[in-house]
């Protein structure tokens, strides 16, 4: 009976981590968005975006959110964290003070759910490298794209 408990447990965490990861939302919008709210992020000759849905694939959520604190992304001046897609943002505030990413500069809270609206579908977070205004890298971190940490790391 246990057995049968934990691969239906293991089953519904797979397949919940299963979904589109085609994010339709825009370069032009992005830019545009970075030109409006973070327009010296924009002009960088590198700088690194970071998309972060509420919801969706936790595990991958929760990867990304602790390698970026342990990585210390909240002093990078490069880069950006954008977390989107929040239903219940008492239930967020709670979630993310205790880490103190509401405090940090380069932290975008999307209370609108503007990346939503513009197309942000995917359960998975998004990185983006932008080089000069234009989005020269866009990779999902997804359980089948670990590589994507080694390529932020030798972007940071």
């Amino acid at each position: 009976m246990k057995k049968i408990v934990l691969v239906t447990a293991l089953s519904v965490l797979f397949f919940s981590c299963k979904n589109n990861t085609e994010s339709t939302v825009s370069d032009d919008f992005i830019l545009k968005f970075l030109n409006t709210y973070y327009k010296p992020l924009a002009n960088k000759e590198k700088s690194l975006l970071f998309i972060i849905p509420n919801s969706g694939c936790s595990g991958c959520i929760n990867n990304i959110e602790q390698f970026l604190l342990e990585n210390e992304f909240y002093k990078k001046t490069n880069a950006l964290i954008i977390f989107t897609n929040i239903k219940d943002f008492k239930a967020f505030k709670n979630r993310y003070s205790k880490y103190g990413f509401l405090s940090f500069k380069n932290v975008f809270v999307d209370k609108k759910n503007m990346f939503l609206k513009n197309g942000f579908v995917s359960f998975y977070p998004e990185f983006l490298i932008i080089n000069n205004e234009k989005i020269t890298s866009r990779q999902f971190i997804e359980p089948e794209n670990q590589q994507v940490y080694n390529i932020i790391k030798d972007n940071m």
